[in-house]
């Protein structure tokens, strides 16, 4: 099943909508160059009537520069979740009903202006319930608020690992040292291209230290040769350097592990420029709205990422029509994991205050941390539990499918899933 890319024209609307309803609540200027965004259909904020009462939801993410297209599908994926639940008339616990209202900050890849959402949310508002944000120094900052406040913390944090003694913070994706989110992506695409034996690697300057280690002993494994290995700074736009010398070792696949949205997009475009003819893998991936304008669409071709088409077949009848509900309300926004584990969140907290009968943060950990608590997976027929804790030694890693397919013609060709398990 293939998915439509999205037209030019409509690009420049969403691109305008983002520089006109985006809020931003972090101090220091931007420092990266914008790309084009998308933003969620604003929800109605909850109107309070007699009896009913609003539990507020805070989502901290990249929203400007080249790493939004890891961030806005956050944003898209809570606000989502809280139209559904407020156009179903709320939630109850006990005799109370609750309609949710969602608090928007971009933390702009900024350690400090996460730290400025964190506390704008937990201050200002009074919220206990806080979805980001999108990078390891940005969740180190936040969680020095959330934590010792009780509120609860859920993020991309890659290596701002889980810990016991953070019973607040939880991750949406199980990445980190044990490797689990790239051996999985890496079994799923051997199994399509088999012929893949030698490959570089380029990623971010701050994964040098622990992504880029992780990366190179899961690929190793896999019986793979890293030929070359590369970083770049946030905000780059050359990457003819780091790419001439890639390209002259002609590695069968280049893998764009941390690399953020923007920066893949032109990657991509630069080493086919100069000649490059293998394919690109990448398990975080980005959306054709963010790619195909800047790729073009033979560059695109034989992209393999972890993107999602929820109409194909390989997902469960329920998840498909959770993904036709979406694509009713955001026809022009392709679907992205982050997207998935925001409404499953937002879900699994509504489900363990209802067993806890109170949004109390305190008593509502409690009910996640009981064994026997389970909650919704998006339409899969089993519901799930946070795992990690043979690891991390906490239960705090959301399990998620690891999607993969290839960009082809122009078009995100959705090949399967598996779920992340270490080879």
């Amino acid at each position: 099943m293939k998915r439509k890319l999205l037209g030019i024209g409509a690009l420049v609307l969403v691109l305008a909508l983002l520089v006109t309803l985006m809020p931003a609540c972090g101090k220091e200027k931007e420092e990266v160059t914008p790309t084009p965004g998308v933003t969620p259909t604003p929800g109605v904020t909850p109107t309070p009537t007699p009896g009913v009462k609003t539990l507020k939801i805070g989502v901290m993410a990249v929203q400007s520069g080249p790493a939004a297209g890891w961030g806005i599908p956050h944003v898209v994926g809570t606000q989502w979740a809280a139209d559904v639940i407020n156009e179903r008339g709320g939630f109850k616990i006990g005799g109370d009903t609750y309609m949710i209202e969602v608090s928007n900050c971009d933390s702009k890849y900024l350690a400090s202006a996460a730290a400025d959402c964190a506390a704008k949310f937990v201050f200002d508002e009074g919220i206990h319930y806080i979805i980001g944000p999108n990078a390891p120094s940005g969740t180190r900052s936040a969680w020095t608020i959330t934590q010792p406040n009780k509120a609860f913390q859920v993020s991309i944090g890659m290596f701002a690992d889980p810990s016991p003694e953070l019973p607040y913070y939880f991750q949406d994706f199980p990445v980190g040292w044990d490797g689990v989110w790239v051996s999985s992506f890496l079994t799923e695409l051997l199994e399509d291209r088999p012929d893949i034996e030698t490959v570089a690697l380029i990623n971010q300057t701050w994964a040098k230290e622990d992504w880029m280690v992780m990366e190179r002993r899961v690929t190793e494994e896999f019986g793979l040769t890293v030929v070359a290995e590369e970083t770049y700074d946030m905000g780059t736009i050359d990457f003819y350097p780091i790419l001439t010398t890639i390209v002259a070792k002609n590695p069968d696949a280049i893998g764009l592990e941390s690399t953020d949205p923007g920066s893949m997009a032109l990657i991509i475009k630069q080493a086919r420029e100069l000649g490059y003819q293998g394919i690109f893998y990448a398990p975080n991936s980005t959306q054709p709205e963010y790619l195909i304008p800047i790729t073009g669409v033979e560059a695109a071709n034989e992209f393999y990422n972890n993107g999602m088409d929820l109409t194909s077949p390989v997902w469960p009848e329920e998840t498909r029509a959770l993904g036709e509900d979406y694509a009713r309300r955001y026809p022009d926004l392709a679907f992205y994991t982050p997207t998935m584990s925001a409404w499953i969140i937002v879900n699994m907290w509504i489900k363990a205050m209802q067993e806890a009968g109170t949004t109390d943060s305190e008593a509502v950990l409690a009910v996640i941390d009981d064994p026997d608590f389970t909650f919704e997976y998006f339409g899969f027929p089993e519901e799930v539990r946070f795992g990690g804790k043979e690891y991390y030694g906490i239960d705090r890693i959301l399990p998620m499918p690891n999607p993969y397919g290839v960009y082809r013609d122009g078009e995100f060709v959705q090949l399967g899933y598996g779920w992340a398990i270490s080879p």
